[in-house]
C-alpha cells in the first residue's frame, strides 16, 4: 500500500461518489418507470419479493463479513494462514447456498408462502422468480461476495466500488428495459440472475489477475476449518439477519398487517432517508480498512480522530440538507411519484431523524464490525430487533402505517447513540482514550436541533424558526471543525480543489 491514506480514500470517494449516483438511479429515477408500466401493484409485488430474497441472502452475509475481516488482518500478518482461511470458506460457501434454497422449497411446499414471504402464492405466481434468484445466489452469489472482499488489504476498496458499480448499471439496464418492454416479475428476475452471473464470471477474472498468489482459492484449509469459521460468523449472521429485519423484514409484516399496497409508502419514504446514509457511507467506507489497521497497531487517537471528524461530516451532508428539504417534501414526493403513493409527513418525519441518529453511531459501528466485536455487535442488532417487533409490530395492528417510524425513531437512538458509544468508550478506555463531554454534546447537538425543528414544523407548519436554527447550526459546526486535529482537517480540505 504505497499511496497515502487521503489519497486511497480520495480514489474511494470518487467511486464512491458514482456509485451513490447510479444508486440514487435505481432508489428514486426508477420509482416513476415502475409505477409508470407496472402499477402500484405490480410494483408492490417487486418490493415485497425482492425484500425476502435480501432477507434470505443475510443467512450467508454474515460469514462472508467474517471472513472479509479474518483475511484483511491475516493478510498483514500471516499470507499463508490468510490462503487457507480463503479456501476453507470456499468449501462451505456453497453449502450455505444449498441451505437457503432449501428453506425456500420448505416454505414453498407448505402452504405457508403468505404468511412468510408476503405475497398470495395461489394469486401471483411469484415463485419461480424467487427461486432463479436462490439458484443462483447458489451458484456465484456467495463465493463472489467473499472474493470482493479479499482486495481491501491491497488498498483496493476503490476498486471493490467499480466492481460494484458494474452490477449496479447491469441491473438498472435490465430493469429498464424488462419496463418497457411489459416484462413479467419473474422475467425481471431472470434478467437480473444472468446480470449477477455474467458478473461474477467477469470479478473471478479480475481478482485472479490482481492476486494471482491465492488462486486456485478453494484449494487449502479444510472442511473442518471452514464449519468451525461458519459457526463463529453465526454471531454476525444473526446480527446482520436482524439488521435486514429493520428494512425488509419489516416489508414483509407491512404486506401482511395492513396490505401489499401500503409497502411503497413506506419503502419510497424508507428510500428518501436511505439516500443520506449513503451519502456518508461514501466518505466513511473507504476507512474502514485504516480502522482495522489503527486497531491492530493500538493508534487510538487516530480512530478518535476519525470518529470526530465523520461527526462533522455527517452534520455537514446530513442534518442540514434534511432541513432546506423538508418544507418541500410533500411536493417533491408527489412529483415523484405522479401522486400514485400517498406521503405520510409523521413517517418521513420519524425516519428521516431515526438517520440523523444512524449517522451519528454510523463510525462506531464500522469500527465495531470491523474487529469483530460480536458481543458489542450482537447487544447492538438485538437491541433493535427487540426494540421494533416490541413496538413496531403491536403499534402496526393498532395504528396502521404512521407508527412504523416511531419504532425505528426509538430503535436508533438506542442501538445506533446509546449502546455503540458505551461499547467503544469502554474499548478506548483500555487504553487510556475517549470521549470529552464537549465532544458529546458538540455532536448530538446537530441532531437534537433536527428533532426541534421537526416537532415545530409538524405542529405549527412554520418556518419562522429556520434561519435561527440555521444559524445556530453553522455555529456548531464551525466549533465541531476546530475541534478535528490539524492533520484530519487538511485531509479533509485536500478532497477540495482549493489550497
Amino acid at each position: 500500500m504505497t499511496k497515502s491514506i487521503e489519497k486511497r480514500t480520495l480514489e474511494s470517494t470518487i467511486a464512491g461518489g458514482v456509485l451513490f449516483i447510479i444508486s440514487f438511479v435505481q432508489a428514486i429515477v426508477l420509482v416513476p418507470f415502475f409505477l409508470k408500466y407496472w402499477g402500484n401493484e405490480k410494483y408492490s409485488l417487486w418490493i415485497t419479493l425482492y425484500a425476502f430474497v435480501n432477507l434470505m441472502r443475510t443467512l450467508d452475509a454474515g460469514h462472508q463479513n467474517y471472513i472479509g475481516n479474518e483475511f484483511n488482518k491475516l493478510f498483514h500478518i500471516n499470507k499463508d494462514e490468510a490462503k487457507s482461511l480463503l479456501g476453507s470458506s470456499f468449501k462451505v460457501a456453497y453449502l450455505l447456498g444449498a441451505f437457503e434454497l432449501f428453506i425456500y422449497l420448505v416454505i414453498l411446499f407448505s402452504g405457508l408462502h403468505k404468511k412468510i414471504v408476503g405475497i398470495d402464492e395461489t394469486q401471483f405466481n411469484v415463485s419461480f422468480g424467487i427461486l432463479v434468484f436462490l439458484i443462483m445466489w447458489f451458484l456465484v452469489g456467495s463465493v463472489g461476495g467473499i472474493l470482493v472482499k479479499i482486495i481491501l488489504p491491497l488498498g483496493k476498496y476503490s476498486r471493490s466500488l467499480y466492481l460494484n458499480i458494474i452490477i449496479k448499471v447491469l441491473e438498472t439496464t435490465c430493469i429498464i428495459v424488462s419496463l418497457l418492454l411489459g416484462a413479467s416479475v419473474n422475467v425481471l428476475c431472470l434478467a437480473i440472475s444472468i446480470c449477477w452471473l455474467l458478473y461474477t464470471a467477469y470479478i473471478m477474472y479480475d481478482i485472479r489477475k490482481m492476486m494471482p498468489e491465492f488462486y486456485p482459492w478453494w484449494k487449502g484449509g479444510s472442511f473442518k476449518e471452514g464449519l468451525s469459521n461458519l459457526f463463529k460468523s453465526m454471531v454476525i449472521t444473526v446480527n446482520v439477519f436482524i439488521e435486514q429485519f429493520s428494512t425488509n423484514g419489516i416489508v414483509i409484516f407491512i404486506a401482511n398487517i395492513v396490505g401489499v399496497l401500503k409497502v411503497p409508502v413506506f419503502t419510497t419514504l424508507r428510500t428518501v432517508g436511505n439516500t443520506f446514509i449513503q451519502a456518508t457511507t461514501i466518505v466513511l467506507n473507504p476507512l474502514v480498512p485504516e480502522l482495522i489497521r489503527f486497531h491492530v497497531k493500538e493508534e487510538y487517537d487516530k480512530i478518535r480522530s476519525i470518529v470526530i471528524a465523520n461527526w462533522f461530516v455527517s452534520s455537514l451532508i446530513v442534518n442540514i440538507p434534511l432541513m432546506f428539504l423538508t418544507p418541500y417534501i410533500k411536493v417533491l414526493f408527489e412529483w415523484w411519484t405522479n401522486g400514485k403513493i400517498e406521503f405520510d409527513l409523521a413517517l418521513y418525519l420519524t425516519l428521516t431523524m431515526s438517520i440523523s441518529l444512524v449517522n451519528y453511531g454510523k463510525t462506531f459501528v464500522v469500527y465495531i464490525t470491523g474487529i469483530n466485536n460480536l458481543k458489542a455487535l450482537t447487544f447492538i442488532t438485538s437491541t433493535r430487533f427487540v426494540i421494533l417487533l416490541v413496538i413496531g409490530i403491536p403499534l402496526l395492528k393498532i395504528y396502521g402505517l404512521g407508527s412504523i417510524g416511531w419504532s425505528f425513531l426509538a430503535a436508533e437512538l438506542v442501538s445506533s447513540v446509546l449502546v455503540p458509544y458505551y461499547f467503544v468508550n469502554k474499548q478506548f478506555k483500555k487504553h487510556y482514550m475517549g470521549f470529552s463531554s464537549k465532544d458529546i454534546m458538540l455532536s448530538l447537538a446537530p441532531s437534537l436541533l433536527l428533532g426541534l425543528y421537526y416537532f415545530e414544523f409538524y405542529f405549527f407548519a412554520s418556518l419562522f424558526f429556520l434561519p435561527v436554527l440555521i444559524l445556530i447550526f453553522l455555529i456548531l459546526l464551525w466549533v465541531q471543525w476546530n475541534t478535528i486535529s490539524l492533520e484530519i482537517r487538511n485531509r479533509l480540505l485536500s478532497f477540495l480543489p482549493i489550497r
